[in-house]
């Protein structure tokens, strides 16, 4: 009876460890979630403490290829829509398109877009609208479109003017692509979305609705119209496949140890008492 008890004992024991690992092991697994969550949120909002946008060169002073074409038709409505219509095109004699290949220049925009959601852009020129003049011999002194283009680049990124200027250094992007490489770790990781924010798109409709939607730059000859590509989406997921995988190759090598442990003991416990029933029996 005192094996029996042992053997019993032991059993009971090898359940309540097994209770205990699978009680520590979430507890391990609920706490490590918890400190890698907070390692990469805070990387993330550190790196946009002190701007919430960074922008920067792509490329500049490239090839520019143009077509003439025919400016939005005056619109059929009226209103805000017919407002910005005529806040746009209606001082404009000669509009040309940008070719996206060959535009010239492209610069590169990241913004924190919500807690832990980053958003990546670029922005380009799309076309360049010559305006009216008063005096005849004016017309003359009308900058080429490349000239144009130029100048638009040079306004983004060095008038105090500027919406970029307070967010633009040369450098920026690969800051963006250290953030994106530095914010993962084993538990948590960047959810990539290209469609999820689809607030612009550089294949919209020739639409005097859309068109210049990143803004335009003007003076006294003309004004150059600024596009965006779709904004690409990265946030921060949890990844749970890997959590649960972790959780499980640890309860799984816990109990492939509790169970060698148990073994180790029990067996010999079983053949000591089976020793003993044969040798009872024997003087029975």
């Amino acid at each position: 009876m005192k094996i029996k008890r042992k053997i019993t004992l032991l059993i009971v024991s090898y359940l309540i460890l097994s209770i205990i690992l699978i009680l520590g092991t979430n507890y391990y697994i609920e706490n490590k979630t918890n400190k890698l969550r907070k390692q990469s949120s805070e990387r993330f909002e550190n790196f946009f403490r002190n701007q919430n946008k960074f922008v920067d060169t792509r490329y500049a002073n490239t090839t520019v290829r143009y077509s003439k074409i025919t400016k939005p038709s005056n619109p059929l409505y009226s209103g805000e829509n017919l407002d910005t219509w005529n806040e746009k095109y209606s001082d404009i004699y000669n509009f040309y398109k940008i070719d996206p290949t060959d535009n010239g220049w492209n610069l590169f925009v990241a913004g924190k877009f919500f807690p832990n959601t980053m958003v990546i852009y670029r922005i380009f020129p799309s076309y360049v609208g010559y305006l009216k003049q008063e005096n005849s011999y004016t017309y003359n002194s009308i900058p080429s479109v490349e000239t144009c283009v130029r100048e638009a680049y040079e306004y983004w990124t060095n008038d105090s003017k500027s919406r970029y200027i307070d967010h633009y250094q040369r450098g920026n992007e690969n800051r963006i692509k250290d953030l994106i490489r530095n914010v993962p770790n084993e538990y948590f990781g960047w959810n990539f979305d290209k469609d999820k924010i689809q607030l612009a798109s550089a294949n919209r409709m020739f639409s005097s609705e859309v068109l210049g939607r990143m803004g335009c730059i003007s003076n006294n000859y003309y004004r150059v119209f600024s596009e965006s590509t779709k904004w690409e989406t990265y946030e921060i997921e949890k990844r749970s496949d890997v959590i649960e995988r972790d959780k499980s190759l640890r309860l799984i090598t816990g109990s492939i140890i509790l169970t060698v442990i148990l073994l180790s003991f029990l067996i010999p416990l079983i053949i000591q008492n089976i020793s003993l029933e044969k040798k009872k029996r024997e003087h029975d």
